[in-house]
């Protein structure tokens, strides 16, 4: 039973992490172009861009690392796939935190979008009012979802890692009765070995 709970949620964590990673992608190219635009112009990069860029870099090498090593993982790693995890869901719902002025349904009330069109307008550009408005609502969907997917992989690593704890102490377990009764059968045996010497020099 705990062999098949074991395989479904790693079948399942697989599955997420290929997610992740496509949406991490995804977050970086969004990022990485309105980082661009904000540098082209000189202005100052807004922390509600360089805070996903940089959780969605992080996230995309440990989600690629966890993706190979999910199989063969020890419970100690896992833990530690669990804490990166749940470090990783933190700062997403930061980035979050910092977009909530950026949610709204009517692109002009959202500053972000203001902003990328205002540099380039300042700088006598085209505005590009439908790409900056349909990034900024890319950008607050992969984080929600980025959100959701290491919400559930945190959940898949602690209950994995709880899994493998407690086959890892039942093998330990199994490892010392199997010794302790190796050890009474070497015991019986040098006693039988005592007792047929003893017989044999008293009839001697």
């Amino acid at each position: 039973m705990a062999f098949l709970a074991k395989s479904i949620i790693k079948i399942t964590t697989w599955i997420l992490r290929l997610f992740q990673n496509v949406f991490a992608l995804i977050l970086i190219g969004v990022c990485g172009y309105m980082l661009h635009q904000f540098n082209q112009f000189h202005f100052l990069n807004p922390q509600e861009v360089v805070v996903p860029m940089l959780f969605s870099c992080i996230a995309l090498a440990v989600s690629f690392f966890s993706l190979i090593a999910i199989c063969c993982l020890p419970y100690t790693l896992q833990i530690l796939a669990a804490f990166f995890d749940f470090a990783i869901l933190s700062g997403f719902i930061t980035s979050a935190v910092l977009l909530a002025n950026n949610f709204h349904a009517d692109d002009k009330l959202n500053p972000l979008r203001n902003w990328l069109i205002y540099i380039r307008l300042v700088n006598h550009q085209s505005d590009r009012h439908r790409r900056s408005s349909a990034l900024v609502k890319l950008l607050d969907a992969c984080v929600i979802l980025m959100i959701i997917l290491f919400f559930f992989t945190t959940l898949l690593s602690v209950c994995l890692a709880m899994l493998s704890t407690e086959e890892h102490y039942e093998r330990a377990a199994t490892r010392e009765m199997v010794e302790v009764e190796e050890g009474h059968r070497h015991g019986h045996g040098h006693g039988h070995d005592r007792y047929y010497s003893s017989t044999s020099n008293h009839e001697a």
